[in-house]
């Protein structure tokens, strides 16, 4: 009796002990991965331009929290930068503004804005028929006709005013659509799944 009292306990035993592994396993939080930013980000626009240091940010992480730190942005004259604070969670990187926080979404070696992001898609040739626009002010609409000869125009439409913007020709070069204006201008728009955004920069 006493021989198969004690054999009960061992199994019982051994059936609470797997119970309490896999508790504690659901119980472990996981730290959450940080995804690296440091390094210098440049506006797609400058990027391909013979000006690529004129809109660039850098960022330099803390020393002991790598998901926060300082960064420093260069619009034109690089002796009077914008300091500020930035940080990053779920892949998106919140940099703190003078008068708002813009929030860019990190993708690969791309900070991408999509509040700047253009309604319609862009077809995978390298040339193509479609028409994209650009919302982002209530009442105000840039509409960009693409042609499969490779040239595009741009119109702007407001309550009171309707011109054409722009023409010229636009080429593929990887995830960037380049527009070449015909007065010498360059539009350059980040494509990512079809989608065009304006406002993004390039590690």
């Amino acid at each position: 009796m006493k021989k198969v009292l004690v054999m009960l306990i061992a199994v019982l035993i051994m059936a609470i002990i797997p119970i309490n592994m896999l508790a504690a396993e659901e119980e472990t939080e996981y730290p959450e991965e940080i995804v690296d930013v440091e390094g210098i980000y440049y506006n797609i626009d400058s990027y391909f331009s013979s000006y690529k240091e004129v809109d660039y940010i850098t960022f330099t992480p803390n020393a002991s929290e790598k998901n926060c730190g300082t960064y420093k942005r260069i619009t034109m004259d690089p002796d009077d930068p914008y300091i500020g604070k930035y940080t990053v969670s779920d892949n998106l990187c919140t940099i703190e503004g003078q008068f708002e926080d813009t929030v860019y979404q990190i993708d690969g070696d791309y900070l991408v804005a999509h509040d700047y992001d253009l309604d319609g898609i862009i077809p995978d040739e390298k040339t193509f028929d479609t028409t994209i626009e650009y919302n982002r002010y209530i009442g105000l609409t840039y509409t960009y006709t693409f042609d499969k000869d490779g040239t595009f125009s741009c119109e702007y439409h407001s309550f009171d005013t309707d011109r054409l913007e722009a023409e010229g020709t636009y080429e593929k070069e990887g995830d960037f659509l380049i527009l070449h204006h015909n007065d010498n201008r360059k539009t350059v728009l980040l494509v990512r799944e079809g989608i065009a955004c304006y406002v993004a920069y390039v590690r």
